[in-house]
């Protein structure tokens, strides 16, 4: 029965069904403590890995941060951390970790988790892909362009065509650099697939779909296309708030990516509220978002009470008023057609 239900909490995770995923986690913990049965170390990291991965989708940072940092200590207690499941875990971290503008730790568990793929021989393998791709957000954030740069490639090489709405959810993020270095046609190409995968597998309820519509309703934008935007992140946000998952990072990214096409729009007044209910969620949840779908002006901080800014640490606050237009202004680190031309084929 354990082992059915952890390979159950597998699918539901490869599905993008967290709450799901949450349920059988805590159940299969529950039921270690209940039967008073010591779990081999290995697979109670896993499973605490998979919850926290859950709970950080979920938008539940307080209880995630928890769980990945029990999970960190049980992966070193069981000697895993060195395995291909526990670079996968040090991305995954790494990734939670960045969102709430703990850049130097995130990018130092990506850089151990790339040297532990490195040592096993894995470079090539789904879980690199995973990791290439977080890194080069970070590497771009960070100013480092030409790395982010072999790390774009390397992931988009590694891109699987066989795309479940767990690798969608990852995959349609490179949309970002793409765009940012002007090639509009693969990034369309990557949001179409995404958006394919998510309708075939009936996964349309899920968190993935809200990246997956914010991402297209962002590059529409950047091409042009006003009206088709509005409508794809307005449907991205529906899906957020529907879920009550307004307040994660792919939530937020939705609301920044509105405010800035009520701006193109001329809707100052829209674009300010949307501002405002970004903003309020990051304070709320304490999230820093790493991608930044709108000019930097739309990252400025607005005045909260004590209260509701507590959950945003100090250093996140600084991170985003001061770097949000180093990562809007995007140097172009490829040699691409031209901004137009793609444009324009792609509209």
């Amino acid at each position: 029965v354990f082992e059915v239900s952890y390979r159950l909490g597998l699918l539901f995770q490869q599905l993008g069904r967290h709450a799901d995923v949450v349920q059988v986690a805590q159940e299969l913990l529950n039921m270690s403590k209940e039967m008073c049965v010591a779990l081999d170390l290995a697979l109670d990291a896993q499973i605490r890995h998979m919850l926290a991965d859950a709970l950080q989708y979920m938008g539940d940072y307080r209880e995630a941060r928890v769980t990945y940092e029990k999970a960190s200590c049980t992966y070193r207690r069981a000697g895993t951390d060195t395995s291909l499941d526990g670079a996968n875990f040090q991305r995954q971290y790494a990734d939670f970790l960045s969102t709430h503008g703990e850049m130097s730790e995130a990018m130092q568990l990506l850089s151990d988790a790339a040297s532990t793929l490195e040592s096993l021989g894995a470079v090539d393998s789904d879980i690199a892909f995973r990791v290439f791709s977080t890194r080069q957000l970070l590497h771009s954030k960070l100013n480092q362009h030409e790395e982010a740069a072999v790390d774009i490639e390397r992931a988009l090489r590694l891109r699987s065509k066989q795309l479940s709405p767990c690798d969608a959810f990852r995959s349609v993020m490179l949309v970002y650099p793409l765009v940012k270095s002007g090639d509009m046609k693969r990034a369309k190409e990557i949001c179409d697939e995404a958006y394919g995968v998510v309708h075939e597998t009936g996964a349309v309820e899920s968190l993935t779909m809200t990246r997956v519509m914010t991402m297209s309703g962002w590059l529409k934008a950047e091409i042009g296309d006003t009206e088709g935007a509005l409508r794809d992140c307005q449907e991205a946000y529906r899906y957020a708030e529907s879920s009550g998952l307004c307040g994660t990072e792919d939530g937020i990214n939705s609301m920044f990516a509105l405010a800035r096409i009520m701006h193109d729009l001329g809707d100052a007044a829209g674009a300010q509220e949307w501002k405002r209910r970004a903003l309020f969620a990051c304070s709320k949840g304490g999230v820093v978002p790493v991608v930044h779908l709108a000019p930097p002006e739309f990252y400025d901080e607005i005045p909260c009470s004590e209260e509701e800014s507590s959950g945003l640490p100090p250093r996140a606050q600084s991170w985003l008023r001061n770097l949000a237009a180093s990562i809007w202004t995007w140097p172009r680190c490829c040699s691409q057609p031209s901004w137009n031309s793609q444009a324009e084929e792609v509209i």
